[in-house]
């Protein structure tokens, strides 16, 4: 699914009511919606929601005094570690020093699956629209990798973690714990002020309206009202427009859409990052394939040439002078040139191959400098560490070329020297 990521930024006004009486101004608000995948390891994909494209959103928004943002939450997740950078973005934009007053964070949901409820639940409120279709608003899909006690361990850290975030923004702890844990359960009744009460463990004694909301071989997946009845969220019948109403804004009003385009732009640098990315590892091993090609022909090709020296051959002389004869004289130069034609051969193939290094070095150095758009971080390593392994390799012929590269030298210095000889 294709990301639509943009964001609406809405600019305070201050306006006269009846009889001239000033209205309070409008509050402030951007929206980001959080649509489509979140992350992704395929950079042909057009869009894809980012902590670069939310860091730069808010930004945009801190720029002009908004501090209020609104996060329309529609996704069928994505990249769970990007869904944690995406917290790590909000939790260190709350309160970075722009403002006295902390910026808020509102989720508006439709649909929040896995990756998404990293940032639903980074929000100081959650909020769900109705729907027209039944089925779960806040899901999560726990870690399976097949290897059940490895996947136990990172569901385990990972329900930590959330539930820790939930925690920290007034959000029940217990129901992220239920819904990455399959052994969790989660009960939900009514104390004796009518208020429901949700926990992982069983009231011991009698309770009002009693229900185990996840048993201990599934995981919670909430639909819209169960997230209200449990008092997870609160439903808002109005969608963003009337947000503003149960947060207590009299003037919540929307007046333009803003930075849309720098939302698209962070994944489209990222993606075009890894597809130059992708393009010199390429480009990399199809040099390191014809660098390894010439060193291992380089030894047959320095046997080539020694073969090809004119001292090889026999030449008829004339014994009245001791000189070779003239045919003799022309097939030893031609010989000659023969020679160091091979031996130019030789040094030429080891100057590709010294060119190859500089040119991977070069690459090298400019996946480097793109590294902060690597959002392919598994992908990358792995291919990192074949070309270094074959860099390795091709280290390994470094003496043999130096020996060889010397001796074309040497040869073709001698050749040239003797190339007008004479007599024996």
């Amino acid at each position: 699914m294709a990301a639509q990521a943009w964001m609406a930024a809405h600019v305070v006004q201050a306006q006269s009511g009846p009889g001239g009486a000033p209205q309070s101004p409008f509050t402030q608000y951007a929206v980001i919606p959080i649509r489509g995948d979140i992350g992704s390891n395929d950079p042909e994909q057009d869009h894809a929601v980012t902590a670069e494209g939310v860091k730069a959103a808010i930004h945009q928004a801190r720029g002009k005094k908004i501090e209020h943002i609104v996060f329309h939450v529609d996704t069928d997740g994505g990249l769970l570690h990007e869904g944690e950078r995406i917290a790590e973005v909000l939790e260190a934009a709350r309160g970075d020093g722009r403002s006295d007053t902390p910026l808020k964070y509102y989720a508006v949901v439709r649909k929040s699956l896995s990756a998404g409820m990293w940032v639903t639940f980074s929000c100081d409120r959650i909020f769900v629209e109705p729907i027209g279709t039944q089925g779960a608003a806040l899901v999560w899909t726990p870690i399976d990798s097949g290897h059940p006690q490895v996947d136990a361990k990172l569901n385990a850290a990972t329900a930590k973690r959330l539930s820790d975030l939930a925690r920290r923004h007034g959000h029940n702890g217990a129901i992220a714990e239920a819904m990455v844990l399959l052994e969790a359960e989660l009960y939900s009744w009514k104390d004796e002020a009518g208020r429901v009460v949700v926990d992982r463990s069983r009231p011991s004694g009698a309770v009002s309206d009693l229900r185990q909301e996840d048993g201990a071989t599934t995981v919670l997946a909430l639909s819209s009202e169960d997230a209200v009845r449990l008092g997870c969220a609160t439903p808002a019948p109005k969608g963003i427009e009337g947000l503003g109403e149960l947060l207590g804004f009299d003037r919540w009003q929307a007046t333009g859409e803003h930075g849309r385009a720098t939302v698209e732009r962070a994944w489209d640098d990222i993606a075009k990052a890894e597809k130059t990315r992708r393009g010199l590892i390429r480009d990399m091993h199809g040099d390191l394939d014809r660098a390894l090609e010439i060193c291992n022909r380089v030894p047959s090709m320095v046997r080539d040439a020694e073969m090809r020296d004119p001292s090889n051959e026999y030449y008829r002389i004339d014994y009245r002078s001791g000189l070779y004869t003239p045919e003799a004289q022309r097939a030893w130069r031609e010989n000659t040139d023969a020679a160091i034609a091979r031996w130019r051969d030789v040094e030429a193939a080891i100057a590709e191959v010294a060119k190859i290094r500089k040119d991977i070095q070069q690459s090298l150095k400019r996946m480097e400098r793109q590294e902060a758009y690597w959002r392919f971080q598994e992908v990358a390593a792995v291919q990192a560490d074949e070309v270094e392994t074959r860099i390795e390799q091709l280290e390994t012929f470094g003496s043999e070329l130096k020996d060889a590269a010397t001796k074309a030298s040497r040869e073709r210095s001698r050749l040239s020297a003797n190339r007008n000889k004479t007599r024996p």
